[in-house]
Order: structure tokens, then sequence, then C-alpha cells
């Protein structure tokens, strides 16, 4: 089952430039091993970029609330 689905909002902070960007699973692919490769699109920017599963909750996060705690902890701040 695919950690994600297709079209899902998620949110990755961006230290350098100070936002939380919304992004979209754009796709998903499932490789020969069983393991998945997720196609996030960024339409602030006109990104794709690819991640894999161990990634969220790392560098792209289900809530925004999430992404913002994580960009403030990249920062110094609270949390």
């Amino acid at each position: 089952v695919p950690p994600m689905k297709l079209g899902q909002t998620c949110f990755s902070p961006c230290e350098w430039k100070n936002v939380v960007d919304e992004c979209r699973v754009s796709s998903i692919t499932q490789k020969a091993d069983g393991s998945f490769k997720i196609r996030i699109t960024n339409f602030r920017y006109r990104s794709v970029y690819e991640i894999t599963p161990d990634k969220i909750g790392k560098s792209v996060f289900l809530t925004k609330e999430e992404a913002e705690n994580a960009l403030a902890k990249m920062k110094g701040g609270a949390e």
C-alpha cells in the first residue's frame, strides 16, 4: 500500500526562503523491490522532485502545522 495517495496535498518547509510550500503528489511508482518512489509537485515554483517514503515526516509533511514546526526547528526556534 502506498504511503500517500495520488493528488494528496503535502507540505515542504524551505529554510532559506522561510516558507512552507504546499505541494501535491503527482505520481507514485512501485519499484521491483516493492518500495515506492513518490513524485511531488510544488506549484508555486513549478518544480517537481521525487522522495522515498522515509522522507515523510522529515522533509515532506502531511500537515502544514508539522511543516511549520519543522521550519521553526531548522531556524533554531521553538519545539
